[in-house]
């Protein structure tokens, strides 16, 4: 429901934004007597409106993350309309030249710098999205390479806010309009600035230091963290960004990580070994301090509200966030009947099962099913169905590789389990 009122808000924007356009027409048949240049306007408005909300989207508040349901919702969004507004954008040249052909000389203007400094503004914002887009989705950067180009996203959207100040056109003529697109190229400059230069400042950080590192199994280990001063209080499924301090390599890098542990004296964190960043934090050792950022998440939030029965199934590194919810449940919700299912490739792989015992013998009402893949094959909604015996009226909660999440999602809802009581938190887009 949180993410339909969401997406809901962009159309509901963006269909503002062509009602006032449109009532700022003198003559409202000029629209359909030069198709091509309306289409240029509005796809310029639309998608101007689209990157604008991307750059607030990236921010992390918290009330944007309450209106779409979740953090990973959030950022989905945002690369949605990040694409969607750029493709606008793209279009809004195109159509110019269509609408001017065969006046070459006027067309050339709209897409090749001249002696026009508004439309020159406009072409040179065009092609530094192009450029920062494609290092984004063609271009397979390392990490902090692709986030250092993408810390300047903002530049292409301030010169484009003053093509739209300075270029002949409806926006300019029209005040209301001008101040409707005008608010949203601000917001989203002031987002911006505040995701480049305030973020890391402002006091949404939490000083710890690492407490204990330990190799759970070859490529993955626990981290705990103690708070220096200030606490973080978080909910049980919740997570968190981490930034490493005084490393070269991690200057600026904050990474998210689920919170494997409920108590407020310490934070556990689970770690997988599968990227840039992960791999350099074997170097770190115990002592050395952090930047936690959060608690970010609703991935938890039925466990809290709820009383259903429920299933959990958590592969790989995807069981760290459960493992907080054990412990929320041992303690909170002692008669809730929970079957929880670890999924991992063989034995081997099988880093938390010794924890596990220990947790869910501790919990009440509390069915552990360890599932190795090597021996059962991948699990299956109809193998989750036949264990638990029913899944109706139950509430499912996914975590783990994106693949898997999506497969089994289809075959529960083929099943006839409703879609908002399935529960999933998309890593991959964080």
């Amino acid at each position: 429901m949180q993410k339909i009122i969401g997406v809901t808000s962009i159309f509901v924007l963006c269909f503002v934004t062509i009602v006032i356009w449109v009532l700022g027409k003198e003559v409202i048949p000029v629209i359909w007597l030069t198709p091509q240049r309306s289409i240029a306007e509005i796809t310029g408005l639309i998608g101007t409106i689209l990157i604008s909300l991307s750059f607030l989207f990236a921010t992390r508040m918290k009330w944007i993350e309450n209106l779409f349901g979740g953090l990973d919702v959030v950022y989905r969004v945002h690369h949605i309309m990040g694409g969607l507004g750029f493709s606008f954008i793209l279009y809004h040249p195109v159509f110019l030249v269509m609408g001017v052909i065969p006046n070459f000389t006027l067309a050339l203007s709209y897409v090749f710098i001249s002696s026009n400094i508004s439309y020159d503004l406009g072409i040179l914002s065009l092609y530094s999205f192009i450029i920062l887009l494609m290092l984004t989705f063609f271009i397979r950067l390392p990490y902090s390479t692709w986030k250092k180009t993408h810390e300047w996203m903002g530049i292409p959207l301030l010169i484009g806010g003053i093509h739209v100040l300075l270029v002949q056109s409806d926006t300019s003529l029209n005040l209301v309009l001008k101040l409707w697109i005008m608010g949203f190229i601000i917001m989203g400059l002031i987002s911006f600035f505040y995701v480049r230069f305030l973020y890391a400042l402002l006091p949404v950080k939490y000083a710890y230091v690492i407490d204990q590192i330990a190799m759970a199994a070859d490529k993955t280990f626990k981290i705990v963290l103690k708070p220096e001063i200030r606490k973080m209080i978080h909910n049980p499924g919740q997570f968190i960004y981490l930034e490493i301090k005084d490393l070269l390599w991690s200057e600026g890098e904050r990474h998210p990580f689920s919170i494997a542990s409920y108590a407020e004296d310490h934070i556990t964190i689970g770690v997988k070994v599968s990227g840039d960043y992960t791999t350099k934090l074997e170097e770190v050792k115990a002592g050395q301090k952090v930047n936690i950022y959060g608690p970010y998440g609703k991935f938890g939030e039925k466990l809290i509200v709820k009383d259903a029965d429920e299933i959990w199934i958590g592969a790989g590194i995807g069981i760290t966030p459960f493992l907080s919810m054990l412990e929320y449940k041992r303690i909170h919700k002692p008669q809730l009947q929970v079957s929880l299912f670890y999924c991992f490739s063989s034995p081997e792989d099988a880093v938390y099962d010794n924890e596990l015992q220990t947790l869910t013998t501790q919990a009440q009402n509390v069915t552990y099913i360890p599932f190795c893949s090597k021996e059962k094959g991948h699990i299956t909604a109809g193998a989750v169905g036949y264990i638990c015996k029913s899944l109706s009226d139950k509430y499912i909660f996914l975590c783990g590789p994106n693949k898997m999440m999506e497969g089994i999602i289809e075959q529960f809802i083929d099943l006839g389990v409703k879609p908002d009581h399935i529960i999933f938190e998309d890593f991959n887009v964080l």
